[in-house]
C-alpha cells in the first residue's frame, strides 16, 4: 500500500472519528484488540516468551518507547510560521490594508498561467480572510485534519 493510499485511509478514519482524541483512542483500541502491542512480557517470562511458539508481546515499557519515537519523528510547527507560509503561497492578506491592495490588484490583473497553460484566476482575498476559512486552508494545505472543536 502506498503512502498516498494510507494518507487517504487515515483521512477517512479521521473524518469518521470526528476528533483527534477519538482517532487516537480508536487506533490504540485497535492495537489492543487486534495485535500484540498491549501484551507486556516481564523479566520472569522473557526466556519462556523467546523459546515459546507464542511469539508475541513486548518487554515492559517497549510499546511506549515505540509510540514516543514515532511521535517525536514529526516535530511540532509554529502556528505563526504555518499561517505565514500559507499566506505567502495562497496570496492570503496579512492585514486588512494588504487585503484591499490585493483585491484592487486582482480586479485589474490578467489571469495567471499554470505550468500546463491553464488559466487560473487569482484567489479573492474576501473568500479567505475569515478565521475559519484560514484555518481550513491551513489544515487542507498541510494535509492536517480540519476537525472543528465543539
Amino acid at each position: 500500500m502506498s503512502n498516498v493510499q494510507l494518507e487517504e485511509l487515515f483521512g477517512q478514519a479521521a473524518n469518521r472519528a470526528g476528533s483527534i482524541e477519538n482517532l487516537l483512542d480508536e487506533f490504540f483500541g485497535f492495537l489492543k484488540r487486534r495485535t500484540d502491542f498491549y501484551i507486556e512480557i516481564d523479566q520472569n517470562d522473557m526466556q519462556q516468551a523467546v523459546n515459546s511458539q507464542f511469539k508475541m508481546g513486548f518487554p515492559k515499557g517497549r510499546a511506549e518507547q515505540i509510540v514516543l519515537r514515532s511521535f517525536k519523528k514529526h516535530p511540532f510547527k509554529s502556528y505563526r510560521q504555518v499561517v505565514e507560509q500559507i499566506q505567502d503561497e495562497q496570496v492570503i492578506p496579512k492585514s486588512p490594508a494588504s487585503a484591499a491592495a490585493i483585491n484592487a490588484q486582482s480586479k485589474t490583473a490578467s489571469p495567471m498561467k499554470k505550468e500546463n497553460n491553464e488559466s487560473v484566476l487569482p484567489r479573492s482575498p474576501e473568500a479567505t480572510t475569515s478565521t475559519s476559512s484560514l484555518l481550513c486552508l491551513l489544515f487542507q494545505r498541510h494535509h492536517l485534519l480540519c476537525l472543528l472543536r465543539k
